[in-house]
């Protein structure tokens, strides 16, 4: 018996392998939009979180690599995971593994180049490479997905649908707006709406945080009685006493409440201190006091200052490299490089060098072209407790494109989802 099942698992094993590697027999380089060219296809075997499946790796001219994860037991539907940070890999198996473990194909590209996914070198100079992360890769990988799918198991699949955060979000929505012919369905988390408006603001926040000496002005404990006093403040706000703000929005709180003097010198804030959070809560601005952004950290956020925007044990806070690697090499036309540093940004002048990379990466949930009956979209914001701005997200879901009279058009198509923390989305 045991035998038996040796012999029979090594046929199911020389089937699999037989049929993954026939894919390369196809020739992809004609399709349309997306002129791929297979480079490998492996047998990936069961584990406990995946279950056993064909990988096929490729690029799509001239430098967008994808992957596509074909199962053994297919349900007839594609799903494509979206990437996070700068991306510059293709997201793993683990990004993969709820659909496979449903039976979905799924689909997942490193947006056209090769990084830590928290550098932003590849941009420099890089209009090719700027204009495939900001909405091109994930379309021809969703166009060459589907084509791979259509070509191993001989059928289209019947739905494609699909799902990212953050820079993933952002993904979402441009592939509604620019390309609502890719998917049936499309969910979208916490989604970077405008790199360049959010990156703004999160250097802004980084730079309020540090004293013209370089010192950090907060600590964790001074970041606590912040955040005491905020929901202490707000928390009324949706008329029920939990401890939560319900609505950020309406939070108008102003530190100053909190100011030290000779009779109160614990539980506040130093005059450095008031001043950074100010401007954290105001959002970046011009000399003149123009704003320059739309994407503003909400209050109830400070817990999450620590770290992101503040430095821990010596170490710069992680925004610092990561938003100042996008300074230089991503989001300005043309790019200053390594020799400009970040810290030396001109407010008044240096946004309005963002304009060339906006026209190929935001995102404004103009979402009429994707209204069919059997499409949906949802979206899903103030997740990840808001280290990431949030109100840019809510003002563009909320008010849609209104540049063409058609402000409410995608009012059936989109389900806007507001979550105070993190949550699970399931594969059926």
């Amino acid at each position: 018996m045991i035998r038996l099942l040796a012999c029979m698992m090594l046929l199911v094993t020389t089937h699999a392998w037989a049929q993954c590697s026939s894919i390369l027999k196809h020739d992809f380089a004609a399709t349309p939009e997306a002129p791929t060219q297979l480079m490998s296809a492996t047998v990936v075997p069961e584990s406990a979180t995946a279950p056993a499946h064909c990988l096929v790796s490729a690029y799509i001219a001239p430098n967008v690599g994808v992957d596509v994860r074909l199962p053994l037991s297919w349900n007839g539907k594609l799903a494509m995971v979206g990437c996070g940070g700068f991306c510059g890999h293709k997201p793993e198996l683990s990004a993969c593994a709820g659909p496979l473990r449903k039976g979905y194909a799924c689909v997942a590209t490193d947006m056209g180049h090769q990084s830590t996914g928290w550098d932003a070198k590849w941009a420099y100079n890089n209009l090719q490479a700027a204009l495939d992360f900001g909405s091109r890769a994930t379309h021809v990988s969703a166009v060459s997905g589907q084509a791979m799918v259509s070509a191993y198991y001989g059928k289209a699949p019947r739905q494609s649908y699909f799902m990212g955060c953050s820079t993933g979000g952002r993904q979402a929505y441009v592939e509604a707006e620019r390309y609502p012919q890719d998917f049936d369905g499309i969910i979208a988390g916490a989604p970077i709406m405008s790199e360049a408006e959010d990156d703004l603001t999160l250097f802004w926040n980084v730079l309020a945080t540090l004293a013209p000496d370089g010192h950090q002005v907060f600590d964790e404990k001074s970041l606590q009685v912040l955040h005491t006093a905020v929901v202490a403040a707000c928390d009324m706000n949706d008329g029920i006493k939990d401890g939560l703000i319900g609505d950020p929005r309406q939070c108008h709180f102003d530190p100053a409440v909190l100011q030290c003097s000779a009779s109160r010198a614990d539980g506040c804030l130093n005059d450095e201190q008031i001043a950074a959070a100010r401007k954290i809560y105001q959002g970046p601005v011009t000399s003149t006091g123009q704003s320059v952004s739309k994407a503003v950290v909400l209050p109830g956020s400070e817990l999450n200052w620590m770290g992101a925007y503040v430095g821990v044990d010596g170490r710069p806070a992680d925004f610092y490299s990561f938003i100042g690697d996008a300074l230089q090499y991503l989001l300005f036309t043309p790019a200053p490089g390594p020799n400009w540093q970040p810290r030396d940004i001109d407010w008044d002048h240096d946004p309005d060098r963002t304009r060339t990379l906006e026209s190929v990466q935001r995102a404004e949930s103009g979402l009429a072209a994707f209204r069919c009956p059997w499409r949906q979209a949802v979206g899903i914001s103030w997740v990840g407790r808001s280290l990431c701005p949030a109100l840019l997200q809510h003002r563009l879901l909320r008010d849609g494109h209104a540049s063409d009279g058609r402000a409410r058009a995608h009012s059936g198509v989109l389900s806007a989802v507001h979550a105070a923390g993190d949550g699970a989305l399931r594969w059926r």
